[in-house]
């Protein structure tokens, strides 16, 4: 009885190793089948080119970097208004008595845009933005902003990014 299922189970083996060999061996012709007569997709004419349909132009080879706007590095003048007023509503300070001591486009290391806040997470990717300080009465407030105009006071100005010398001038 041990006997006969020791080569029930050798045979049942056997079968197993045969079909998963089976599976492993060549695959079978996968021609590439035409789409139908009304479909938009092109048919391949050979194993390297495409029908373009007319008037398309092929993809380059790689694809361009896409700089932000502005590539001047300048703060758009609508957020470095609202960074103004909001140091001016701060402290009833007149707008005309605030300096720009510095307004420049910054690529941030993370979402803290410089200035982290102790036990507070931040995405981990560049974040493009700008840096503006402003100076009033002997001294300087150092505004962190975004490109789609968020923008916070940092009180404790933290590494400012590669390429910015993070000296007020």
């Amino acid at each position: 009885m041990i006997r006969s299922n020791r080569v029930a189970l050798l045979g049942a083996m056997s079968l197993g190793i045969i079909l998963v060999l089976a599976a492993c061996g060549p695959a079978p012709d996968t021609a590439t089948p035409e789409p139908p007569a009304d479909s938009p997709l092109p048919t391949p004419t050979d194993a390297r080119a495409i029908r373009l349909t007319p008037g398309a132009k092929p993809l380059p080879e790689m694809v361009p970097q896409v700089t932000p706007a502005p590539a001047t590095g300048e703060v758009p003048a609508d957020l470095l208004a609202a960074i103004v007023a909001d140091l001016a509503g701060s402290g009833d300070i007149a707008s005309d008595q605030i300096e720009v001591v510095r307004a420049e486009s910054v690529v941030w290391a993370d979402g803290s845009l410089g200035c982290p806040e102790p036990g507070v997470s931040y995405l981990q990717v560049q974040t493009h933005g700008y840096r503006v300080v402003l100076a009033h009465g002997g001294q300087t407030f150092d505004y962190r902003a975004t490109e789609d105009g968020y923008f916070r006071l940092c009180p404790h100005p933290g590494p400012v990014a590669p390429g910015s010398s993070g000296d007020i001038e």
